[in-house]
C-alpha cells in the first residue's frame, strides 16, 4: 500500500507524533510506502486548510490508498475547541481517499475543570461526529472507548480496530554505570530510585505521601519525575509544591524533556515505577508502555479504565488509591529483590505480547489492508 500519515500537534514535544512516526517505520518495514506529514498548529484555519489541500493533492497524484489520520482534539483548535478538525473533515471527504482515523483521544470527560471543562466537552462532542463522517474506519487504543461510540447514536458507524499504545521510548543497552546528563542533579548511586513517567497534577498528592511513607523504611529512596513537562511548569510545580508540604524536597527530582536514548537511560536507572494518572492503567497510555518495555518493576494505582487484560495477568502490582497501599507494595518490592526480578520479567513479557511495535504493527497492516481493498 502507499500510506499518507499526517496530524497537528501543538507543541514539538508530542507523543502522537512519536506514536505516528514509530507506527511509520514499523509499516515501512513490511513492504509499505508510508509518506508521513506533520504541522505544529498555528496561523488559524487557512493555512491549515492550504497545507492539507496540498497535501492532498499530492497524495492524489501519488494514488495513495489511505490516508492514516492521528486526531486529539486539544491538537486541532486553541482553547480546547477542535475547529480545525471540522475544516481537516471537510478536506478529507472531498480527496475521495479511503481515510483511517486514528482516535488517540475523543472527547474531554464531564465533570472536570468546571465550567472550562464543561465547554471543552460539549465542543469536542460536537466535533466528533464530523471527524468520524470524515472516516473510512476507525483505530481506538481502549475497548472501552469503542462500546461508549457504539452506544451512541448521533456517531456514524465505521469498521473499528482496537490496539493498544506502544511505547515510543527506544530500546537501549543501558551501562554498567548509569552516568548523569549535565542537567540532572548530583544523586547517590547506592539510592533506592523510585521512576513516575508520564506524571499529572492529579497524581501529586497521593504519590507524594507514599513516597514519604517508603523513606520512612528507606531514608535513601529518591522520587525522579521523568521526562516533560519538567520542574518550571505548571505541573512540575505542583509536584514540587506536594513534595516541600511533605517535607521530601530534596528528595525528588525531575530530568525535564529528553531524548528517546537519554529517556530509555533514566528508565533504566530507575529500581522501581509508580503509575497513577487518575483513571487506571489503560491500554492507552504511551507512559504506561514504556515502564512495561522496561521490565520496570512498577507499582500501578486502579482505577475506572484499568486495562481488563493487565488486571488478569498482573504485569504491575495493581493497589488501591490510597497512599498507604502504594508506600506498602513499594516497600515489599524494595526488600525483596526476588520478586522484583519477577515482576519485571512478567511485565516485559506483558509488553511484547500486547503492546510491541511489531504487534501493534501486525494488526494496523491486516486493518489498513482489507479498508483500502473494500472503499476503492
Amino acid at each position: 500500500m502507499r500510506v499518507l500519515s499526517f496530524g497537528i500537534s501543538q507543541s514539538p514535544v508530542c507523543g502522537m507524533q512519536d506514536y505516528a512516526d514509530g507506527l511509520a517505520e514499523e509499516l515501512r518495514s513490511r513492504g509499505h510506502h508510508v509518506d508521513r506529514a506533520w504541522r505544529l498548529r498555528h496561523g488559524g484555519q487557512e493555512p491549515v486548510r492550504s497545507w492539507l489541500e496540498d497535501l492532498l493533492r499530492q497524495a492524489t497524484a501519488a494514488q495513495t490508498d489511505i490516508i492514516l489520520w492521528h486526531y486529539s482534539p486539544f491538537s486541532y483548535g486553541a482553547h480546547g475547541i477542535p475547529t480545525l478538525a471540522v475544516v481537516i473533515a471537510h478536506e478529507l471527504r472531498r480527496s475521495r481517499i479511503p481515510v483511517a482515523t486514528v482516535l488517540h483521544e475523543m472527547v474531554y470527560p464531564w465533570g472536570r475543570e468546571g465550567w472550562r471543562g464543561a465547554c471543552w466537552a460539549v465542543a469536542q462532542r460536537a466535533v466528533l461526529p464530523y471527524v468520524v463522517a470524515a472516516s473510512s474506519a476507525l483505530v481506538l487504543t481502549v475497548d472501552k472507548r469503542a462500546r461508549w461510540m457504539n452506544r451512541r447514536p448521533w456517531i456514524p458507524v465505521r469498521p473499528t480496530i482496537v490496539v493498544p499504545a506502544f511505547s515510543n521510548v527506544p530500546e537501549i543497552s543501558p551501562p554498567a554505570h548509569h552516568e548523569p546528563a549535565h542537567h540532572e542533579p548530583a544523586h547517590d548511586e547506592e539510592a533506592l530510585r523510585v521512576g513516575v513517567f508520564g506524571y499529572q497534577p492529579v497524581a501529586a498528592g497521593l504519590v507524594i505521601d507514599a513516597f514519604v511513607r517508603l523513606r520512612h523504611h528507606r531514608p535513601d529512596a529518591e522520587l525522579w519525575l521523568i521526562g516533560a513537562p519538567g520542574a518550571d511548569s505548571d505541573v512540575g510545580r505542583t509536584w514540587s509544591r506536594a513534595a516541600d508540604r511533605a517535607g521530601a524536597g530534596t528528595a525528588v527530582h525531575f530530568t525535564g524533556v529528553l531524548q528517546g536514548g537519554t529517556l530509555a537511560l533514566q528508565l533504566a536507572a530507575c529500581d522501581l515505577g509508580v503509575f497513577h494518572d487518575g483513571a487506571g492503567p489503560s491500554s492507552r497510555k504511551g507512559s504506561l508502555a514504556a515502564l512495561l518495555h522496561a521490565g520496570l518493576p512498577t507499582v500501578a494505582v486502579d482505577g475506572a479504565d484499568t486495562w481488563p487484560e493487565l488486571a488478569r495477568e498482573r504485569p504491575v502490582v495493581l493497589v488501591a488509591a490510597q497512599a498507604d497501599q502504594v508506600a506498602r507494595a513499594l516497600v515489599h518490592l524494595a526488600d525483596e529483590p526476588e520478586s522484583r526480578s519477577t515482576l519485571a520479567q512478567r511485565a516485559r513479557n506483558f509488553y511484547d505480547r500486547h503492546q510491541s511495535r511489531s504487534a501493534v504493527a501486525d494488526a494496523y497492516d491486516t486493518f489498513l489492508t482489507a479498508v483500502a481493498a473494500a472503499t476503492h
